[in-house]
C-alpha cells in the first residue's frame, strides 16, 4: 500500500472561507456604521479613509506587479518600486484633507474635495510622463 496525502475536505474549505468573509464583512460593515454615524464624534471619512488608502495602494501595488510582468518581458521595462502605490494611496487622502478645509475656500467641502483629488491626480499624472520619458 502506498500512503497518499489528504485533501482537505471540500465542506471544511467551505466553512473556513464563509467564516472569513463573514467576518471581514461584519467588520467592513461596522465601519461603515461607525463612519455613517459619526461614532466617538469623529468628523466624516475618519473611520473609512484607512481602509481606502489600504485598498488603493494594495490595488496599485497589484496592478504595478501585472503590469510589470508583461512589460519587463516585452519591452525590457520592469515596473517596481512605491511610486505608484503611494500616490495610489494618496488619492484618497486628499480627498479626506479636503473636508477639513476652511470653508471659504471654494462652495463647500464637496467642491474642496474635488479641486483636491484633481491636483493630486494630475500631480500623479505628470509625474508617471516624467518616469517613462527617461
Amino acid at each position: 500500500m502506498t500512503t497518499a496525502t489528504l485533501a482537505p475536505s471540500r465542506l471544511g474549505t467551505l466553512v473556513s472561507r464563509a467564516i472569513v468573509t463573514l467576518l471581514a464583512a461584519g467588520g467592513f460593515a461596522g465601519l461603515c456604521w461607525a463612519d455613517a454615524t459619526g461614532l466617538l464624534a469623529a468628523p466624516p471619512a475618519w473611520w473609512l479613509a484607512p481602509v481606502a488608502a489600504v485598498l488603493a495602494f494594495g490595488g496599485a501595488a497589484e496592478a504595478g506587479r501585472m503590469a510589470g510582468v508583461g512589460l519587463s518581458r516585452d519591452r525590457g521595462m520592469p515596473l517596481g518600486g512605491l511610486f505608484m502605490p503611494v500616490a495610489a494611496a494618496v488619492v484618497p487622502l486628499a480627498a479626506v484633507a479636503a473636508t477639513r478645509a476652511p470653508a471659504s475656500v471654494g462652495s463647500g467641502p464637496t467642491a474642496v474635495i474635488g479641486w483636491a483629488a484633481v491636483a493630486v491626480v494630475a500631480g500623479i499624472g505628470l509625474a508617471l510622463v516624467i518616469e517613462v520619458g527617461r
